[in-house]
Order: structure tokens, then sequence, then C-alpha cells
């Protein structure tokens, strides 16, 4: 599976922020986009999943418009395209803080009118937890964590659904140095033995010296670091 973005064209109001850009990106990486405030990283995690749209250009997988009509969420259709599924990671974590760590993460199931209850379910929201250092931690009010933990929670919560792709916005923004290096390891594990496409928008040079491809945002373009 890989992403592009083709000739792409994107700002707000008279403030230009991709101009013609080119990129591609990979499952099973890494990819760190890295830019000052302001240049544009939100914007093209917003772009890359479809919750913004381009002026012009086409954000596409596998040569297919992520908003094509050939897209299906039946993919038993033999005839359509079955459109990957996206999870977000936020630097704010938004988690619920009345609900403990097994409620924050099996929310996106709830959301999704999936049966969280069952036992498949709570074993993988197990394993998850178990991967990102918080084993033992499910009955814990996510109000009572540190920023680091929450952050690991944050994460299982964006894989219970298992997607394909994962986007991370400045997912180690609050964050110490140690925990930096924890975080961006996580993503590095996700990528490579789930072997899903992983893309995290970042100023942080720790997180960049983890990925396996980095892109800076400049001149209005994403250029290959």
């Amino acid at each position: 599976m890989q992403l592009q973005i083709r000739d792409l064209c994107f700002g707000y109001k008279n403030r230009p922020i991709f101009d013609h850009t080119q990129a591609s990106f990979d499952e099973g990486c890494l990819h760190v986009v890295m830019g000052p405030s302001g240049s544009g990283k939100t914007s093209l995690l917003g772009l890359l999943d479809g919750t913004l749209q381009p002026q012009s250009g086409s954000v596409l997988i596998d040569g297919k418009g992520i908003n094509s009509k050939d897209i299906t969420a039946d993919a038993s259709d033999g005839n359509a395209w079955h459109r990957p599924t996206f999870s977000r990671i936020w630097q704010d974590y938004r988690l619920i803080p009345y609900l403990n760590v097994e409620d924050n993460v099996l929310l996106p199931l709830e959301v999704r009118r999936k049966q969280a209850a069952d036992s498949d379910a709570r074993t993988a929201m197990l394993d998850l937890l178990d991967m990102v250092g918080l084993a033992g931690r499910e009955n814990e009010m996510v109000a009572d964590l540190s920023g680091g933990e929450s952050q690991r929670v944050a994460i299982a919560r964006a894989l219970i659904t298992n997607p394909d792709i994962l986007l991370a916005d400045e997912p180690t923004g609050a964050l110490d140095e140690d925990n930096t290096r924890l975080i961006a390891n996580i993503l590095a594990t996700i990528a490579h033995e789930r072997n899903a496409m992983v893309i995290v928008a970042t100023h942080d040079q720790l997180v960049a010296n983890t990925a396996d491809r980095v892109l800076r945002v400049h001149n209005l373009k994403l250029v290959e670091s």
C-alpha cells in the first residue's frame, strides 16, 4: 500500500500552505514530517486522511483518490476498492478524564458500534496496554496518569481498531526527553512489527532520529531530508 500526494495545493484565505507538492508514504515505515509551528504539518495530516480537501491536486492510495466513488466499506465486494482505515494520535491526548484506561482504549469500538465488551476486544485491549508498557493499569482513571502515560493510552486507543495508517500530530510535544524517546520507539515498533504506515508531524529531533524517513516542510513543499 502506498499513500501519495500529487501536485497538491492548499492554503487558508490568502495564506498558502502547500504549492504543487509531491510526496509518497509506504507501509511498514515510520515517516516523520518536520517543520516549525505554522508550517502546515497538522494541515498535511488532515489532507492525508480526507478531513481537509486540497484546492487542487490529489491524495491517492494505491493510485485511487481517497474520496473515490470506487471506495466501499464492504471488503467482500470484489468490484470495489476497500478504503484503508486511519487513526489519529493528538498532542493533547483527547482522553475522557472520567473514564478509566480500559474504557478509553475501547471507546473507538463503542463509537463504531462494535461490541467493545466481548472477550476478543478486551484481549486486544490488554495486549495493546502491554505493548505500550501499561500492563495491569487498565482500571486506573486516566485523570491520575502522567503525561507520558496518557500519551501511551492514546496510542493504544488509536490502535484498537487495527488501522492501516496511523497519523500522529506532535505526539511528544508536551513530554520530557525520556518519554519522548519511549513514544518514538513505540511508534517505530508499530510501523515495523505491524507493517503499518505511521506518519508523525513533529518538530522534535529526538523523534526524527528514530524515523526511517524524514520529510521537511520548506518553501511550501515537502522536501526529503
